[in-house]
């Protein structure tokens, strides 16, 4: 499918496509058949990510959401979700349609990068968001148990070096996280996120094993 396109398929039904733009679209709907069959893709896409309940958001919010949407001008650089694939992008988009509130709410949760882990055959496992300026980290964990006896610890592999340093062991599903000054620098310093699985404690050597659940990319965020 062509890139373009399918950005613009996605801008469309995600409903960040505004004003002139989006009547433009909704006119070459009538008569572009290859555009309307991305739309109808990313239709299906969002559709499966509905899971049958339903919370009313508060009055204000969609207020707060336009006001965001109109203090951010369009970007001719491809935007993040373009590199993830359909199960990391669904993954991505869950995260956000249920943090979508604190999303726009710059006194509570307001990500600089994220991270979509998938294992082996492309299905997400672990979605990371980070927030370096407050020093946190969301994790929205897919069916990831952590086997008994040990623990499971996530690494930031270095874009300058491609080396793996430690970010934090973790003996639970923890959903949210501190970080320190040291870890922030390894966040926004990787070119990706892995999970492993090391015994009790975390890795005894600070280098992960061979039991990699699951990887992904480390993208920066535009913060209007």
């Amino acid at each position: 499918m062509n890139t373009e396109l399918n950005v613009l398929a996605f801008d469309y039904v995600s409903g960040t496509l505004r004003g002139p733009e989006r009547r433009a679209a909704q006119q070459r709907l009538r008569s572009d058949e290859p555009f309307a069959q991305a739309v109808n893709f990313w239709e299906e896409q969002m559709m499966s990510l509905q899971t049958g309940e339903s919370l009313p958001p508060k009055a204000e919010t969609w207020d707060k959401i336009a006001a965001k949407l109109n203090r951010s001008p369009q970007k001719a650089k491809a935007p993040w979700w373009q590199w993830l694939s359909a199960s990391a992008l669904a993954a991505a988009l869950t995260v956000i349609a249920l943090l979508g509130v604190r999303l726009y709410n710059p006194a509570a949760m307001n990500p600089d990068y994220v991270a979509v882990l998938t294992n082996q055959q492309g299905q997400a496992q672990l979605t990371a968001l980070s927030d370096l300026h407050d020093k946190q980290i969301w994790l929205n964990w897919e069916s990831v148990a952590i086997p008994k006896g040990q623990s499971l610890q996530l690494w930031a592999i270095s874009r300058r070096d491609g080396q793996p340093r430690s970010l934090v062991v973790l003996d639970n599903n923890a959903t949210e996280l501190a970080l320190n000054d040291a870890t922030a620098r390894l966040i926004a310093d990787a070119s990706e996120l892995w999970l492993t699985v090391e015994e009790s404690g975390g890795s005894a050597i600070d280098a992960p094993s061979e039991l990699v659940l699951a990887k992904g990319v480390c993208v920066r965020l535009h913060r209007g």
